[in-house]
C-alpha cells in the first residue's frame, strides 16, 4: 500500500513543524528578554505600619520583606531564615531598618542602600 503525500500536506506538515519548534526553543529562551526584575515577596507582617525592606545578594533568601517596625538586621536575618550570621559585624546587625531599605549579603560584609 503506496500513500501519496500532496503538495499542500508536506506543506502543512513542514508548518507545524516549524510553529512546534518556535513554541519550543522560545519557551527557552523569552525569559531573558523581560524587562523588569520582580522579587517575590517573602515575608509580610500582618500589621499596620510595616517596614517594607529588600534582602538580596548573596543569599538564597532574597526576596521583599514586610516586617515590623523596628526591626534590625539580624531581625530580617531571623525572618529570612539566613543562617551563619556570626561572620557578620555586630554593629552593622544591629542597625535598625527604614521603609525602602535594601540589605545587601556580599560574602562576609553587609551593605545597606536606599
Amino acid at each position: 500500500m503506496i500513500m501519496h503525500v500532496t503538495k499542500g500536506q508536506l506543506c502543512g506538515a513542514v508548518v507545524i513543524v516549524l510553529i512546534t519548534t518556535f513554541i519550543y526553543v522560545g519557551r527557552f529562551s523569552l525569559h531573558h528578554f523581560r524587562p523588569f526584575y520582580a522579587p517575590s515577596i517573602s515575608y509580610a507582617e500582618k500589621t499596620t505600619g510595616a517596614v517594607v525592606v529588600e534582602l538580596t545578594g548573596d543569599t538564597d533568601h532574597k526576596g521583599i520583606y514586610f516586617v515590623p517596625p523596628q526591626t534590625s538586621v539580624s531581625d530580617l536575618f531571623r525572618i529570612a531564615k539566613v543562617t551563619n550570621i556570626k561572620r557578620f559585624e555586630e554593629k552593622t546587625l544591629a542597625v535598625v531598618l527604614g521603609t525602602g531599605e535594601k540589605v545587601i549579603i556580599d560574602s562576609n560584609q553587609i551593605k545597606i542602600r536606599e
